[in-house]
């Protein structure tokens, strides 16, 4: 998933973020609520972690206001308040989840496992194409009865097109989708990555499966 991780504690902040990037997520952060809300307002992000004290604007106003335009990401509350009235409250204003501190990694990572299974688009748990099965849950790629080993990035880019199926994908929507802010749009990465899983698809199965439209893009069926 692409998250937007909201907290004004820099430790806690790059703690959340490392497991979060450990676990394959594309993750942005912001310490401050008002530019919170701008970039939740101007990109798109699966899922978005918002302490509830921040800086200029809190947690709160923030799912409210995001709520109030029509911004559909699941938002999760990370925060010490723990009265039930500011749980009921958070809930009340479209929250999807809300896990109080101190928390642990074990937590942190089931909370955000349950949020990417729950029915949405996008968000199917297992997708399937010709032969092939992906299992958004596991994490995990199977040809027929043969399991093809994929690295939780290059997992994340082939369940994008494979969602996304007979559709060209640019590189900047990949990128958008399946990496942070702080990627230079001019790297090859995503040339890389998607020559890393055809290998391995050509390798396990005798196809690769991704095709791609020269200045365009790539698919998986038929590019339209």
């Amino acid at each position: 998933m692409k998250i937007l991780c909201v907290e004004d504690n820099q430790e806690i902040l790059k703690f959340v973020s490392t497991i979060l990037k450990k676990e394959g997520h594309a993750v942005d952060t912001c310490i401050n609520g008002q530019n919170a809300f701008e970039k939740a307002r101007l990109n798109i992000y699966d899922l978005i972690i918002l302490d509830y004290n921040l800086p200029c604007k809190n947690g709160y106003e923030i799912c409210r206001d995001l709520r109030s335009i029509n911004i559909n990401s699941y938002i999760m509350f990370l925060t010490i308040k723990n009265d039930l009235k500011d749980k009921l409250d958070c809930l009340r204003i479209g929250c999807d989840e809300y896990m109080k501190k101190p928390f642990s990694n074990s937590e942190l990572i089931e909370k955000v496992n349950v949020l990417s299974r729950r029915p949405k688009i996008f968000l199917d748990k297992i997708v399937k194409h010709e032969e092939m099965v992906l299992n958004n849950n596991s994490k995990q790629l199977y040809y027929l009865t043969k399991k093809i080993d994929l690295t939780k990035k290059e997992f994340s880019i082939l369940y994008f097109l494979v969602i996304n199926k007979d559709i060209v994908i640019s590189k900047d929507l990949l990128i958008e989708k399946i990496w942070d802010m702080n990627l230079d749009p001019f790297s090859n990465i995503v040339e890389v990555y998607i020559s890393k899983i055809k290998n391995k698809l050509k390798k396990e199965t005798g196809k690769s499966f991704i095709k791609n439209k020269r200045g365009i893009g790539y698919y998986i069926g038929n590019g339209v």
